[in-house]
């Protein structure tokens, strides 16, 4: 089995994060992309919030629903896919 570096794994994500922004100017263009991936000394800057949740509906102020259920939809009613491993 080989070994997982972490850090590598969160970079990875952060920049996909950043690569889904709700808007576009917020996205970076390619040749940042792969400037983030093959460089473990540039600064990423954080995400913003998703523009879709996939776990719980939050309201305006930040709170979360009385219930802990998880929904069928996304806030703003995207389809949502889900894959299966092989």
């Amino acid at each position: 089995m080989s070994s997982v570096n972490t850090a590598e794994v969160v970079r990875c994500i952060n920049v996909g994060l950043l690569c889904v922004q709700e808007n576009i100017v917020h996205r970076p263009i390619m040749s940042s992309v792969v400037l983030m991936l093959n460089s473990n000394t540039i600064a990423l800057p954080m995400p913003s919030r998703p523009a879709f949740l996939l776990h719980a509906d939050v309201h305006p102020d930040g709170s979360t629903p009385l219930s802990d259920q998880v929904v069928d939809h996304s806030v703003n009613y995207t389809s949502i896919s889900e894959f299966d491993a092989r």
